[in-house]
């Protein structure tokens, strides 16, 4: 199907959008089919002439909800969200704004039901796409969802194997499978004499699975610091950066064994 030609200008009466001198606003493409393209036309209220599939509205005149700014993934169990190139509308939406005007012009959207929440599975080779700024005045078609089912699930519950996808905090950081009562384990390691292999962890967080939620576990020279629950890949990496980037007390000297103690 070829590209059609659209106006450079919003249509809705008093705005300005797409004109020289106004702010920048993503424009969409009055709808092709007749049915809705009248309801936008009657919400718009514009009596000097007609809504055609050639006209633009901008996003001032749709609620957040009618707009589609993101593509949702779910991989290995979590939430990845990737900017889209330029925003798109939701099947059906139509303008109910029209903030240049008096407000009983507006029209009342319906109330947005509850979405029911299902498992989605991963899209093959998805990877996240560098953020695009969104073209300015850039018109885009109303009715495209450009492959995205808008329906899919928008959250899944954090586990252990998606923890396992993270990258360590820093190249002195290993990660540990299973050691003890943990999970998984990211650790600081080291080898405090020359002449023998003493080695030990100077810090480590520690993830485990218990009552169906993470729970991640800060120890500081052996001592358990910090505990929390974690229920992002964003929270379990802001505990891993929390820990490399926190000072390890170094101690003093103990009047009774006379020995460095935190």
């Amino acid at each position: 199907m070829s590209k059609r030609r659209t106006d450079s200008h919003c249509f809705a009466p008093g705005c300005r959008s797409g004109y020289p001198g106004a702010p920048k606003a993503s424009l969409f493409a009055a709808p092709r089919e007749d049915d809705l393209r009248r309801k936008w036309e009657r919400n718009l209220r514009r009596d000097d002439k007609p809504l055609t599939e050639t006209s633009a509205v901008c996003e001032h005149h749709f609620e957040p909800r009618y707009i589609l700014r993101e593509y949702v993934h779910v991989i290995n169990g979590c939430e990845v969200r990737t900017p889209r190139g330029k925003p798109s509308l939701v099947p059906n939406a139509v303008p109910t704004l029209l903030p240049g005007c008096p407000a009983y012009l507006s029209v009342a959207a319906p109330k947005q039901r509850p979405e029911r929440r299902k498992a989605a599975k991963p899209p093959e080779g998805a990877s996240r796409k560098r953020r695009r700024p969104d073209a300015p005045d850039e018109v885009c078609d109303g009715g495209e969802m450009e492959g995205m089912d808008f329906n899919a699930a928008t959250s899944a519950r954090l586990s252990i194997e998606a923890i396992r996808t993270l990258e360590v905090p820093a190249n002195y950081w290993c990660r540990i499978e299973a050691v003890g009562h943990c999970d998984l384990i990211f650790v600081t390691t080291v080898i405090s004499k020359r002449t023998k292999l003493d080695i030990f962890h100077e810090k480590a967080v520690c993830f485990m699975s218990t009552e169906g939620k993470i729970v991640a576990q800060v120890f500081y020279q052996g001592v358990l610091c910090q505990e929390k629950p974690v229920q992002s890949l964003a929270e379990a990496t802001s505990v891993l950066e929390e820990a490399r980037e926190s000072p390890v007390c170094k101690g003093g000297l103990s009047l009774s064994t006379r020995k460095f103690r935190c």
